[in-house]
């Protein structure tokens, strides 16, 4: 006989703000993600190694180590280039846009993000998440 494992998905959440990030963690949750927390880009780094999430939201303007320098990082290293990175900030003109891309994010909300967006944007890179399952 063959039991189905579940795998819930893990979302992490990089974000200094404690509304904002209360505000994506009630949503995200409500969709049956798991979400990890971090507020700089440093905890950041050391939540990544220890929960290996299926995607990442990060805030851009951040104390300590900002979003752009967590990107930098994350992608160095291999083992999370195939994790979907999104900035989520209030940051929205074209070079702020362009420079969350050549940090590498791969999709970029806007403050204050809709219910619908984030949705939008969490199923496609849920579906881009090369995350291995957890069991």
């Amino acid at each position: 006989m063959t039991h189905a494992i579940s795998h819930r998905r893990t979302i992490l959440i990089i974000e200094d703000d404690p509304d904002q990030c209360d505000t994506l963690q009630r949503q995200l949750e409500a969709r049956h993600l798991r979400v990890v927390v971090a507020v700089d880009g440093f905890q950041g780094l050391a939540e990544l190694a220890r929960c290996h999430p299926d995607a990442v939201l990060s805030d851009i303007r951040m104390p300590a180590m900002d979003g752009l320098e967590f990107a930098r990082r994350m992608r160095r290293d291999p083992r999370y280039r195939g994790v979907p990175l999104i900035a989520v900030t209030v940051l929205n003109d074209l070079a702020d846009v362009i420079a969350t891309w050549q940090a590498g994010f791969d999709d970029h909300l806007s403050k204050p993000v809709s219910a619908q967006a984030l949705d939008r944007v969490v199923d496609r890179a849920m579906r881009r998440s090369t995350t291995p399952p957890k069991n």
